[in-house]
């Protein structure tokens, strides 16, 4: 299997000129295979070809991180490769079988009790995955332990977490070690052992540019985000590098926690995609209106400049380092837009109300758990998180709220021969928020509106009729 697998590389190196790296990267710190240790380096020789791994810290992997204290140690004698867990070892045998003698190892690599060097190392993954002359893959083990028969977790368990996707996205060529067999996959082609893959044929749907083409960022987000984290805070660190090269090849303005400023405000809609948020929103200083402060699979849908009702005044972002990995010091986003009153009702509380109305709207209004009521009038909303939770997040039934209209249009039918059939229906979407500093005019996010007039209880007219244009705060 090695190889073959060895074979895929050289071909690859050999005749896919896409493939090639864009330009050389040498990494802080490189580990040299010797024939029993790995040798920590820093820096490494420049321009050396190594390795990267990919796979899922198991509960062995943390009695051989690189510390500060033992940082002297891996330099001057190195770890014994018959000391460091069996999935590392497994992987150090693959890279041997590459031919090359260095290999990056992230807990090997990064000073895991350095937030500082954590931050740096973690914002350079970009660099560090593109520059691989491969990146081994322990696709088939989970926890460190290869897939037995019968588990649930399927034959591909590292492909679901959130750290891998930028792996996957950046790596050049990535050999997924799985439960049966070795797969190739690179930027112009694909290949396993049973020959299903076949690497002299060109990956299905694979043109000569697409590498080169930039993928929208909420289809990257819509993506990334149904993986799964240990630390749901890791969100926007495992996303950094990515970012780094989005940004470069797209220029799309300025970073917002996930978000570009040159894509609002219709960014700002983004929405929990199965519409029943079921976690708390996790404790940290993500700004709300970042998709990034929730904890589930997102979805956008991004207005555009002639629906737009919101304009985007002025932004304050400020790190306490780099844009794309410090942690965030102050994140605002000043809008102008209608805004109407209301009171919000979720969970529970909004089944009663809807009982009490005689409202008959089904289940599905129900399954969005939320209610907004509005001049007298009720609308169902989508809450973007548990609202009932007990943390700082907590927002109690019947709260007051205010609604701000991002953007509305209409979709009508004209009929010149039946013109009483004639008619026309108003769309709308908005944000959710509540106040948290009526002086200083702060808002958070807790939720969005959207439907069509009539459907759901929402009425264009009725909103325009109350609305004001205010200046918003959004944190």
């Amino acid at each position: 299997a090695l190889s073959l697998a060895k074979s895929w590389l050289e071909n690859c190196k050999a005749s896919h000129t896409t493939c090639a790296a864009v330009s050389p990267f040498t990494p802080t710190r490189l580990l040299y295979i010797s024939t029993n240790t790995l040798v920590l380096h820093e820096p490494p020789p420049p321009a050396t070809p190594y390795a990267a791994l990919s796979h899922r810290w198991s509960t062995s992997t943390a009695s051989v991180i690189l510390t500060l204290a033992n940082f002297p140690d891996r330099v001057t004698l190195g770890i014994r490769i018959a000391d460091i867990p069996p999935l590392m070892r497994d992987a150090v045998h693959a890279v041997r079988a590459f031919g090359l003698e260095w290999v990056w190892i992230d807990s090997l690599c990064i000073v895991q009790d350095s937030v500082e060097d954590w931050k740096r190392e973690a914002g350079m993954m970009a660099g560090v995955y593109m520059g691989a002359e491969v990146t081994v893959a322990a696709t088939g083990w989970l926890n460190g332990v290869g897939v037995a028969d019968g588990e649930d977790e399927g034959q591909w368990p590292l492909l679901g977490r959130g750290w891998v996707y930028q792996e996957q996205w950046l790596s050049r060529r990535m050999a997924h070690f799985t439960k049966k067999e070795v797969v190739w996959v690179c930027k112009r082609a694909m290949a396993c052992e049973c020959g299903w893959y076949r690497f002299g044929v060109k990956r299905e749907g694979v043109v000569e540019d697409e590498e080169t083409r930039p993928r929208e960022w909420k289809e990257i987000v819509e993506e990334y985000s149904e993986r799964e984290f240990t630390r749901i805070t890791d969100r926007l660190p495992a996303l950094a590098g990515i970012a780094t090269i989005h940004a470069a090849a797209t220029t799309p303005g300025r970073y917002l926690c996930g978000l570009w400023d040159q894509d609002l405000p219709g960014a700002l809609f983004w929405h929990p995609k199965n519409g029943v948020p079921v976690s708390p929103r996790p404790d940290g200083a993500i700004p709300t209106w970042s998709w990034a402060s929730t904890a589930g699979p997102v979805q956008f849908q991004y207005a555009d400049d002639e629906s737009a009702k919101t304009k985007v005044l002025s932004i304050n972002m400020t790190y306490s380092g780099v844009d794309v990995m410090g942690d965030v010091v102050e994140a605002e986003i000043r809008v102008s837009g209608p805004v109407v009153d209301a009171i919000s009702y979720h969970g529970g509380m909004w089944k009663q109300v809807l009982d009490r109305g005689g409202n008959s709207w089904g289940e599905e209004s129900l399954e969005r758990n939320g209610g907004l009521r509005i001049g007298g009038k009720l609308i169902t909303f989508a809450p973007d998180y548990a609202l009932g939770t007990d943390n700082e997040s907590f927002v109690p039934d019947e709260a007051s709220v205010v609604c701000l209209l991002l953007s509305s249009s209409s979709l009508g039918s004209w009929d010149p021969d039946h013109p009483e059939t004639n008619e026309e229906v108003q769309f709308a979407s908005g944000l959710v928020l509540r106040c948290v500093s009526e002086e200083q005019g702060r808002y958070q996010r807790i939720g969005h509106f959207e439907g069509w007039e009539l459907d759901d209880g929402f009425e264009l007219d009725a909103f325009d009729t109350l609305a004001q244009v205010r200046h918003l705060v959004l944190v």
